[in-house]
């Protein structure tokens, strides 16, 4: 494509947003343009019910959407940056993720209450810390609660057992102390949280990974009334803001999510929806078998296939069945 060509796609911002909705005018801004090529690759159909727009609304965002993303789909290749993981401490997951939790994107586990989601999460606080940056730092974690405390007494545990079988730990510090944790009640706190709180710290510390427990914890209402519309805009809000830090600071996002009944078809769900499940890029399900083996598959990721495999819980961590 000849220069001329990109010049008339690339509209500037301000043209776009006086031609889209205003509800997602609010949405769309320079901040978050990670955001913007997630959602050029939806259907019209995803985007209705994402935004509750029309037909010829939808039509027209994508439309739009679209020529924001060409215009800044050229980039020189020493702006690529490589992709990495994160490893789960268990070799079974690790196999079925490829290496571990992905740096790219936001990565959800979900699944019932008590099948190791957040033992999972533990355990990563840890192994994150066998990261070392390129300034001789020992990588840490950010661990966001929206509902319980802080598990710390399981943390300690983990952190005198699990250098037992895992060995390539950092020195520089005790491995408790690189977990940084916080504690929100809702959207509008966990949003002050990313705005500020959780960028002066990782300006000031070496952090590869934030985790919130849950996700879901952040948007409870007692309201019988919700507005879906606006509850999709913060999701969007919420998911730019965790993009844009983990591409910056090149930080794993892992957002464990609870289950939901679907009344129409019987089974169990990732809550939240469908505004939330175009907003995530890996999707994990946990789950228990039998005697307290526990099956982790994924259900959809960009480069991962639908496989499975088998864990269990130990006094040591998270380990193969």
């Amino acid at each position: 494509m000849e220069n001329n060509d990109l010049k008339k796609w690339s509209l500037s911002m301000n043209d776009i947003l006086k031609k889209i909705p205003s509800n997602i005018a609010r949405a769309i801004n320079e901040e978050n343009q990670v955001y913007l090529q997630q959602l050029v690759k939806r259907s019209v159909r995803d985007l209705q019910q994402i935004a509750r727009l029309d037909v010829n609304e939808a039509n027209q965002l994508l439309l739009y959407i679209s020529k924001i993303v060409l215009a800044k789909s050229i980039i020189p290749v020493s702006e690529v940056k490589a992709s990495g993981t994160i490893t789960t401490g268990c070799s079974s997951i690790d196999t079925v993720l490829k290496g571990g939790i992905s740096l790219n994107g936001i990565t959800e586990i979900y699944g019932e209450s008590g099948v190791g989601k957040s033992q999972i999460c533990l355990q990563l606080c840890l192994t994150v810390q066998t990261i070392i940056n390129s300034d001789i730092q020992q990588k840490g974690a950010v661990y966001i609660c929206t509902e319980d405390v802080f598990p710390s007494q399981r943390l300690h545990q983990l952190a005198k057992l699990l250098p037992l079988r895992i060995t390539n730990f950092g020195t520089q510090l005790k491995l408790e102390d690189n977990v940084f944790i916080a504690h929100v009640a809702d959207f509008k706190q966990l949003n002050i949280c990313l705005d500020a709180k959780l960028p002066r710290l990782l300006k000031n510390r070496a952090i590869g990974l934030i985790i919130i427990d849950s996700i879901a914890g952040a948007f409870r209402s007692e309201n019988e009334n919700i507005n879906y519309s606006e509850r999709s805009l913060e999701f969007l809000t919420v998911a730019s803001k965790l993009n844009k830090l983990g591409q910056k600071y090149e930080a794993a996002i892992v957002c464990i999510n609870q289950v939901t009944d679907n009344i129409t078809t019987g089974k169990s769900e990732a809550c939240l929806g469908l505004a939330w499940k175009n907003l995530v890029s890996h999707r994990l399900y946990v789950c228990k078998l039998h005697n307290q083996i526990r099956k982790m598959e994924v259900i959809f990721s960009p480069y991962l296939k639908g496989n499975e495999c088998h864990f269990t819980v130990k006094d040591t961590g998270v380990v193969n069945a």
